[in-house]
């Protein structure tokens, strides 16, 4: 889809040599980025879905930063799902 481009979180190649990391489209609405950065902290530390997700990528040995970007990617498509939804 193309939500994530709207929001500047579309994944694009990223990294040196075979991390298989991807890295956040330099383009697209910065105030949209801010919002979606300031939802996933507020969902890392208040709601539990988030919260257990969290201890998960935890003890697999991930970063932060890590966790953060798999919480922005899929806060993305959920949003972009919600505004594309045709309702009837």
């Amino acid at each position: 889809g193309r939500g994530g481009v709207v929001v500047r979180h579309r994944a694009t190649r990223g990294g040196g040599g075979n991390t298989g990391r991807h890295r956040a489209n330099r383009g697209g609405d910065r105030y949209a980025t801010r919002a979606l950065e300031t939802n996933a902290m507020t969902r890392m530390g208040c709601d539990p879905r988030n919260k257990d997700y969290v201890a998960r990528r935890r003890a697999e040995g991930r970063s932060t930063r890590e966790i953060q970007r798999g919480l922005k990617s899929y806060i993305a498509r959920e949003i972009f799902a919600s505004l594309t939804r045709h309702t009837d």
